[in-house]
Order: C-alpha cells, then structure tokens, then sequence
C-alpha cells in the first residue's frame, strides 16, 4: 500500500512540481530525487539585525574553507524570503564518514564558536536520506526542494503570498518557507514538513497552489533536487 501510495505522489509532483515550484519552459518538471544514503543538514536559525551581516561572512568563510573537503554536495547559507533575520545552513555531504570529517576539521573548530555566539537556533536536522518506501507516510516528513531560477526574485515575490497561505490554510502543515541563497543568485530552497501524506495531498489540490503554479510557469530554469526525510 506504501509502495503504492507514494508512486502516485511521485507522480503528481512530477506532473505538478511540488509546493508552488514553478515548471521548465516545456511545462514539465524536472525533479530529481536524492540520492538515498547522503547526509542533509537543515540548521535553521534566528539572527539580530545586528549581527545578520557579522554572521554570513563568518558563514561565507566557513563555506569557501570547506568546499575541498571529501565528500561535499553542497553547502551554503541561505535567508527566509519571509524573514530576512531567519537563516538557514543548508548541507549536503555523500555520507556520514564525510559529514564527521567535516566537523571536525580546523575551518569548522575555528569559525563556528564564533557563528554561534550570535545565533539562536531554531531548528537544526540532520538526515540520511531515506526511500520513499522507508518513510511512513502516516508520521510527518520533511522535503528539500533546491531549485535554480535565472529570475528567482520575481519567483520570490509570487510565492512569498504563497507561504503565508499555506501557513495560515493548509491543515496539517508543520512548516514551509523558502530561503534564497546569500552566496549564488540563482538558486533558493524550498523547505516544508506535512503532518501526514493526507496533509500533502490536500495541499497539492488546494486553489492557492494550483494558482502559484500558473503564475511561476517557466521560472524555475533548472533541475530541481528533491531530498525527502522522516520527520521526528
């Protein structure tokens, strides 16, 4: 019934695109599922006005130190289109050896104490990814959604409406925003937890949508890369 159950979302997202993702020029999306077994990172964070710019240097430091690291994916730091004093370090490594060595290199040891004398954290996750079929879809669970877009503000501005609908309306969301990178122009991450499959579905058919999704046809200009994870 699982198996069943999530080759039929598989293929409505891959009709639909999930989440107010606006489809290729062709209108067909183009999502990739990620890898199972990589590492995903998601530390969500709250930042005085104040020490907002002090902390993505600091971020923008540790990013360059670490991109010749083993393993790496990505890594980048990334602001709340809602929220501009709401970070997120977005981490993608091929597996749990590559992540560990990571953390403990010089670059990580020197520059987060310093990050983290000017953070509150609101949210930090770190996940295998897992198969679909290893998620049970009656328990929460999370999406990435990593997108390029060659007008991602003008994305921005039409789904920004969208997230406080979602917000506000969807029953069964436990979080969605998107977050634009501070580091490339082009790209922005899509970040939402579902109660249940049944809450994901509901959204899907919803009217705001459905609408977003007319409106951002042709906008995201790239493959869009999907990571899925149970929730705790």
């Amino acid at each position: 019934m699982k198996r069943q159950f999530w080759g039929k979302v598989i293929l409505l997202m891959s009709i639909m695109t999930i989440c107010a993702c606006g489809g290729s020029n062709d209108d067909t999306s183009d999502i990739v599922l990620a890898d199972i077994g990589i590492i995903r990172v998601n530390d969500v964070m709250r930042v005085s006005s104040a020490n907002r710019d002090k902390v993505i240097d600091l971020y923008k430091q540790l990013i360059v130190a670490s991109m010749g690291d083993p393993g790496i994916i990505n890594f980048d730091i990334m602001e709340s289109v809602t929220d501009s004093n709401q970070l997120i370090m977005f981490q993608t490594w091929r597996n749990q050896e590559a992540f560990d060595k990571h953390c403990q290199t010089e670059h990580v040891n020197s520059i987060m104490p310093q990050i983290q004398r000017y953070i509150e954290l609101v949210d930090g996750k770190e996940f295998t990814i897992e198969s679909m079929d290893d998620i049970d879809p009656d328990k929460p669970f999370r999406f990435n959604v990593l997108m390029r877009s060659d007008n991602r503000e003008e994305y921005v501005k039409i789904v920004r409406p969208v997230i406080r609908e979602v917000r506000q309306r969807d029953e069964g969301n436990m979080g969605y925003d998107l977050y634009r990178s501070l580091t490339n122009p082009h790209e922005a991450l899509l970040v939402e937890i579902w109660e249940n499959r049944l809450a994901l579905v509901r959204h899907l058919n919803s009217d705001h949508f459905l609408e977003a999704r007319k409106k951002t046809k042709g906008l995201v200009s790239k493959q869009q890369y999907l990571a899925r994870m149970q929730e705790e």
